[in-house]
């Protein structure tokens, strides 16, 4: 541990580390629903050109699907049809807030669609700049157009890099003096190389790393690979994952509209967790706001020798140590004892008397 902030790190050559911890990171319980039921996959070796994959993500139906689940990005993938992996990237590379908050979304979307001509200041930039439709997205590709324009180093390419997203302005006049200079060898003019380097410093303050955006894709990817061909693993895997309410009905939503059935609690079939039951989800009884392990425990053990058989039979066998009369009103309104109670109101109502 250290209290050197980045830049003094980075000044005694030891790396920088972010580990971030993500709750919708569900590939591994997903993994582990599928081994429940002997299938057996291994995502390293996945298609990156799945049909099905991208049918999901162009449909938008993306909840649960790490980086591209929240409204505004499944509004931007209806619109963009993402039909490469390229895409991906690039969309992930839009997602922090200065991109998002320019033009360049509207842009990159347009662009791909032909409703914007795609002009190269010079041919040697379409190499660099046609997985992304002509738009400088990547600080890679910054570092490759001054080494393929002005015969860059690599490492003097970094520096360029480093000087136009921090906007050192000393740095800057001396780059961009080294960026003609160099370009001249290469028999590009100097009104046009003071272009491209001016447009270069005008994407600097939007371009993310790539090798930073590709990671994050190819998770994006698999996380869309698994729901498109195993949507009741991958679906049972986020709702087992996710103890907000609002996240779960939107996820029970997302479920009906993939004809997904769910199965409710229910007191004496429901086990702690949510489980798959042949093509359906049954929601777990650890779901229901309030019943915690305690409760849980009490109730699998009650109804192991006979099943509950109704809401005043449940109340006279169970722990009533752990079983409050609150957690038995929320079983109640959580449909949890519909199968014994005629009505939820009235069993409600006579939980005082019981």
């Amino acid at each position: 541990m250290t209290q050197f902030d980045m830049n003094s790190i980075e000044n005694t050559a030891l790396p920088e580390l972010d580990v971030l911890g993500v709750r919708t990171l569900v590939i591994h319980k997903t993994l582990e629903y599928l081994m429940e039921r002997k299938v057996e996959l291994d995502l390293k070796h996945i298609s990156l050109d799945d049909k099905d994959t991208y049918d999901l993500l162009n449909s938008g139906l993306t909840t649960g699907v790490f980086l591209l689940d929240n409204s505004d990005m499944r509004d931007i993938l209806i619109k963009i049809s993402p039909n490469r992996f390229e895409d991906i990237i690039a969309l992930v590379a839009l997602y922090p807030p200065g991109p998002i908050g320019s033009t360049m979304m509207d842009d990159l979307i347009k662009r791909k669609k032909g409703q914007i001509t795609i002009q190269y200041e010079i041919p040697q930039l379409k190499e660099i700049l046609d997985e992304t439709y002509g738009i400088i997205l990547y600080q890679e590709q910054e570092m490759r157009i001054a080494n393929k324009l002005a015969g860059f180093s690599m490492g003097q390419a970094d520096n360029l890099r480093k000087a136009m997203c921090k906007k050192i302005p000393h740095e800057m006049d001396k780059q961009k003096d080294a960026f003609v200079e160099g370009a001249a060898k290469n028999g590009i003019r100097d009104i046009l190389a003071i272009k491209i380097f001016d447009l270069m410093a005008l994407f600097a303050k939007y371009t993310f790393n790539k090798s930073h955006a590709i990671a994050y894709a190819y998770i994006a990817y698999q996380t869309a690979y698994l729901k498109a061909h195993f949507p009741v693993e991958f679906m049972t895997a986020n709702l087992s994952c996710e103890d907000c309410s609002g996240k779960v009905a939107r996820l029970i939503e997302e479920c009906h509209e993939m004809s997904i059935e769910i199965l409710p609690p229910d007191i004496n079939s429901s086990h702690s967790k949510d489980k798959i039951i042949g093509s359906a989800i049954s929601i777990g009884l650890e779901t229901v706001k309030d019943v915690g392990s305690a409760v849980i425990e009490s109730i699998l053990e009650t109804r192991k020798t006979n099943p509950l058989a109704s809401l005043e039979d449940f109340i006279q066998r169970v722990d009533s140590r752990k079983v409050n009369k609150k957690v038995i009103k929320n079983l109640i309104q959580s449909s949890s004892f519909d199968a014994l109670i005629k009505s939820r109101d009235s069993a409600v109502d006579s939980l005082d008397m019981l």
